[in-house]
């Protein structure tokens, strides 16, 4: 599934099988795991929650239906193609590289017919396609970090000069500071801003 994207998925985290965050985003699959801005912005959550104990994803692949319009229409094409491949079937709904790992999750065989899939089949496949389980051992790391949380406490610097209230003649800018913020663009927009703010102060 390496190259996979998903545009916009719903991402539910738990800790021991209860729900702690729900998230939105894109999400990519990579040789390594699970990246893209979806994941990237809860990522410190996750790495928080691994710290207490085991941490399950579990991703909405099909977030645009909801799960009545799903069942009904799923139901529709396995009586309409009874002699086609489940597998094959699911690609209406999601990307087809997900199907196999859809229909092993839900225990069921990847050259099962649609005229196979019982009542309770289906019932597993939606709530598999609605929330597929990904168990998460670990976080890349700060070597493979786009940011890193942490930084100079907020209430020791002055946000009209960036100067700090502790050192005379610092300023302290960017991802020096303890800003939290999601990806898209806003760590280099914080250091725009922020590096403007202290150059014009310096020269003053």
């Amino acid at each position: 599934m390496t190259g996979l994207s998903l545009a916009n998925c719903h991402i539910n985290l738990y800790q021991d099988e209860k729900l702690f965050l729900k998230a939105k985003g894109k999400i990519l699959f990579t040789h390594q795991g699970l990246s893209g801005p979806g994941i990237l912005n809860i990522s410190s959550a996750i790495g928080d929650g691994l710290q207490h104990g085991k941490v399950t994803l579990r991703l909405n692949l099909a977030p645009q239906l909801k799960e009545e319009e799903l069942s009904q229409s799923l139901s529709k094409l396995l009586i309409e193609n009874p002699n086609k491949l489940t597998k094959n079937i699911l690609s209406n709904f999601i990307p087809a590289a997900l199907a196999i790992p859809v229909l092993d999750t839900s225990k069921l065989d990847a050259s099962t017919k649609a005229n196979q899939i019982t009542r309770k089949d289906r019932h597993l496949l939606i709530n598999t396609i609605r929330g597929l389980p990904v168990e998460v051992s670990h976080l890349l790391g700060p070597e493979k970090a786009i940011i890193a949380s942490g930084g100079v406490t907020l209430t020791e610097v002055n946000f009209k000069t960036m100067a700090s209230k502790l050192y005379p003649n610092l300023y302290i800018i960017g991802d020096l500071l303890n800003i939290n913020r999601p990806s898209g663009g806003y760590s280099l927009q914080l250091c725009w801003t922020t590096g403007y703010v202290a150059g014009i102060s310096c020269s003053r």
